[in-house]
């Protein structure tokens, strides 16, 4: 299946929709007329989907999975689907008001990773132990992609920069 494909089932017509940003391929299967939709982990209802780093070498060119995702969340909240299937948990019965909500946790972070990196140059690595002190070790991959994506954002905004002696040692940009 490929973005824009429609197909039939049931019954129903469904169209795919590329959302990505927890994975460059994530997929929005829904039904148009009925507004409902099934988002895969692309969208929870009690838990964040991370937006998780990928290497450079299977992503899209220039890819960067927390730009994507917000795109992604946008694109979906103006589509004013009525209901959504996620992939694993609870039905989401007012996916603009989930969104809202993932919005404004991503907004809340990312003043967070902000106000760490303003304190000085810092790696993702040695901010993580700031925002997330307390991480078990099983979680790591999943704070260093959501602190990843936060910098690549700021980056792209000019509020961070990457030093020129470490692509992975990020500075902050004051205005």
């Amino acid at each position: 299946l490929a973005a824009g494909d429609d197909l039939s089932l049931a019954g129903a017509s469904f169209t795919i929709k590329a959302v990505p940003g927890h994975t460059p391929w994530c997929m929005l299967i829904y039904d148009p007329e009925s507004g409902i939709g099934f988002s895969g982990d692309f969208l929870l209802k009690n838990i964040s989907s991370n937006a998780l780093c990928q290497r450079p070498d299977v992503a899209p060119s220039g890819y960067k999975s927390l730009k994507a995702y917000l795109n992604s969340l946008r694109e979906v909240q103006a589509m004013h689907l009525r209901c959504i299937f996620p992939g694993h948990g609870d039905i989401i019965s007012e996916p603009s008001l989930r969104i809202d909500e993932l919005l404004s946790f991503i907004a809340e972070r990312r003043a967070l990773v902000l106000s760490v990196l303003a304190r000085g140059e810092k790696t993702p690595f040695e901010m993580m132990g700031e925002i997330f002190p307390d991480l078990p070790g099983h979680q790591l991959f999943l704070a260093i992609s959501e602190i990843m994506g936060h910098l690549e954002v700021l980056e792209d905004e000019g509020l961070a920069l990457r030093t020129h002696h470490d692509p992975l040692r990020f500075a902050p940009l004051h205005s």
